[in-house]
């Protein structure tokens, strides 16, 4: 009875531990190809922030509006 009382209260926690965790995968997956993108577009520019950063994504999440708007004036 105790352990299955234990069992149920840990569960849904689980459950949304998951489930956070693979957003977080599908949203760093996302950022990596839409940096990669980036810079194909912006190569001229010489702003390689994605590459120098590769597994640093909070890092390079700091110069996305910079990045974007840089993209913006090169069109």
């Amino acid at each position: 009875m105790q352990k299955a009382k234990r069992n149920g209260r840990r569960g849904p926690w689980v459950f949304f531990f998951c489930a956070y965790n693979s957003i977080v995968i599908k949203a760093t997956k996302l950022l990596r190809q839409f940096y990669i993108i980036l810079n194909l577009n912006i190569v001229n520019k010489g702003t390689f922030i994605y590459k120098k950063n590769k597994y640093n994504i909070m890092h390079t999440s700091k110069y996305l509006s910079l990045i974007i708007s840089d993209y913006n004036f090169s069109k």
